[in-house]
């Protein structure tokens, strides 16, 4: 299993992979290994609940699974404060765009559009399973990028 302190040392180690891993509003994944990865939080009360939801997502197979939830004693950057877990990594189903300048690239909108045609019903079955076993609302935001596959399942990746 990943540590603490193992992440405290891929993080000292890797800081070129650290700053071009994705993130979104809430946080910033680091990928450790084909296996797992970390959440970093910007706030512990926004990790806490993200935590929260996956673990109870992860109970009945529709997130990743979880490990050691934590708080580093360095900051990643002005926006990623420390506040760590340890998740499972699933595969995603499209690269995320974080330049939205570019949000308008033809190429890049089509292939959200295909993709998100492709698993729109599947995402609709993992927002009732969601709502009906963890009694958390992901309809409001499940789109492509806040899934992923794990063993050819489509599970929810983000939690915030």
């Amino acid at each position: 299993m990943i540590t603490k302190e193992k992440v405290i040392q891929f993080i000292k180690k890797n800081n070129n992979v650290v700053s071009r891993s994705p993130y979104g509003v809430q946080c910033r994944f680091i990928k450790l290994n084909d296996k797992w990865g970390v959440k970093v939080f910007h706030r512990k009360d926004t990790r806490d609940y993200a935590y929260d939801n996956q673990k109870a997502a992860a109970k009945y197979k529709l997130g990743p699974q979880i490990g050691q939830k934590f708080d580093l004693p360095i900051t990643l950057s002005e926006d990623y404060d420390g506040y760590c877990y340890i998740t499972e990594v699933a595969k995603i189903l499209i690269k995320y765009r974080y330049d939205y300048d570019r949000w308008e690239d033809h190429k890049y909108t089509k292939l959200w559009d295909e993709i998100t045609e492709k698993y729109k019903n599947r995402i609709n079955t993992l927002c009732m399973k969601l709502q009906k076993k963890i009694n958390w609302d992901f309809e409001t935001d499940s789109h492509i990028g806040n899934v992923g596959l794990l063993n050819g399942k489509l599970v929810c990746i983000d939690f915030g």
